[in-house]
C-alpha cells in the first residue's frame, strides 16, 4: 500500500558528449514510453558523458481511476498493541521513497549531510541539527537503525515516526511534491544503472 500512489510515468533520457572546450553534443536518446524501466544499449568511446532523464510531467497526476471521495489516511495505525507508534503503510511508503530521494550516495544509508539537506528542503530543524557524531559509538540517534554514518531506511522511518509531528510530516510531503492523501504528484525518483563491458574510471 502506498506504491500505488506513485504510478508509472512516462519517461525518456539523452545521452551528452561534453568535449574539452565544455560543449555538449547530442550522442544518443530514448523515446518517451510509459513504463518502469527503459533501457538502450550504447556503445561510447571514452570520454565525458553526461545522463539527462526526463518526464513530459503528464502521468505526475492522482490516477483517473481513483475516486474524489477517497479519505485522507490517519497518520497513525490505531491499536496496533506492544508496538508504541504505527505509522499507516501510505505514509510509510512515501518515507521509504524520501528515503531514496535523500540518499544521494545510493549506499541505502542517509548521512548527516543529507538529513541536512532533507531537514533544508522540509523545513524541519531536528534534522537541521543532526551531525556526524550524533551517529557515534555513543551518540544519540544509534538506538535507531543506523551505523557510524547515518540512519539505514528502517532507522530513519522510526526516527520519524517518533520525532516527527503529522503537523510537521505534512510539511515535508508538500516540500516533496505529495498531496494530502500521499499521492506524488510534483517529484518522482530516478535510478540511473550504467553497465560496461570494461572497468570505468569515474
Amino acid at each position: 500500500m502506498g506504491a500505488d500512489r506513485r504510478p508509472t510515468i512516462d519517461m525518456n533520457f539523452v545521452v551528452l558528449d561534453r568535449d574539452d572546450d565544455g560543449d555538449l553534443n547530442l550522442v544518443d536518446y530514448v523515446d518517451y514510453s510509459v513504463s518502469k524501466t527503459t533501457q538502450k544499449q550504447i556503445y561510447l568511446e571514452a570520454g565525458n558523458y553526461i545522463i539527462v532523464p526526463g518526464s513530459l510531467g503528464g502521468y505526475l497526476q492522482r490516477p483517473k481511476n481513483i475516486p474524489d471521495s477517497i479519505s485522507k489516511p490517519d497518520y497513525y495505525v490505531q491499536n496496533v498493541p506492544n508496538f508504541g507508534k504505527v505509522i499507516h503503510p501510505v505514509y510509510k511508503s512515501i518515507i521509504k521513497d524520501i528515503f531514496k530521494k535523500i540518499d544521494i550516495s545510493m549506499e541505502r544509508i542517509v548521512e548527516a549531510d543529507e538529513l541536512n539537506l532533507f531537514g533544508g528542503i522540509a523545513d524541519l530543524q531536528v534534522f537541521k541539527d543532526i551531525d556526524d557524531s550524533d551517529f557515534g559509538a555513543s551518540g544519540p540517534l544509534r538506538t535507531y537503525a543506523s551505523n557510524d554514518q547515518g540512519f539505514t531506511c528502517y532507522g530513519f522511518t522510526d526516527y520519524i515516526t517518533n520525532k516527527v509531528s503529522e503537523e510537521d510530516f505534512s510539511k515535508a510531503l508538500t516540500a516533496f511534491g505529495y498531496d494530502e492523501y500521499g499521492f506524488s504528484n510534483k517529484s518522482r525518483n530516478f535510478i540511473i544503472s550504467v553497465h560496461s563491458e570494461t572497468p570505468v574510471n569515474c
